[in-house]
């Protein structure tokens, strides 16, 4: 039988999956943390913002459920692409699997680098530094591609 051989660097995006999980189930805690608790500042998990998320219904009588929606939904994708970067990394990337590698590119592209974008924005309007999840991301992603990119287009 053969042995099949492991490339090198793959635990770089297999550890930046992690850094999305955290930040997924982040979301999703703060967020039923906060609906939970509707007469005290929103949490974060670090800090509070300022503003309950009972004032949110001055805003109108769908700003609620819509944002409980959009954190909810966002939370959870966030999470699942984490678990699948953690899975697809240790099972396919790391045995040279092309499709692994693109999987992982366009989820460096299209969740990171977005993710970082508007993490930065939220942190320059706050000061909330939920942005180093995402700067943490794109730097284990875009390693660990780096590194695989050779070995795995040779």
């Amino acid at each position: 039988m053969e042995q099949i051989k492991e490339i090198k660097g793959w635990k770089w995006n297999f550890i930046a999956g992690f850094g999305s999980v955290t930040i997924g189930l982040l979301t999703l805690i703060t967020t039923w943390w906060s609906i939970l608790h509707p007469y005290a500042n929103w949490w974060l998990g670090t800090s509070n913002l300022d503003f309950k998320f009972e004032s949110m219904r001055l805003l109108g009588k769908n700003a609620s459920p819509y944002y409980t929606t959009i954190a909810s939904v966002g939370g959870i994708n966030v999470t699942i692409l984490g678990v699948a970067i953690i899975f697809i990394s240790k099972n396919a990337l790391r045995f040279g699997q092309k499709w692994a590698w693109y999987f992982l590119l366009v989820s460096f592209l299209c969740v990171g680098l977005h993710d970082a974008a508007a993490l930065t924005f939220f942190f320059a309007q706050t000061g909330q530094p939920l942005l180093v999840f995402a700067y943490a991301y794109c730097a284990l992603m875009l390693t660990g591609l780096l590194v695989t990119k050779p070995q795995i287009f040779k």
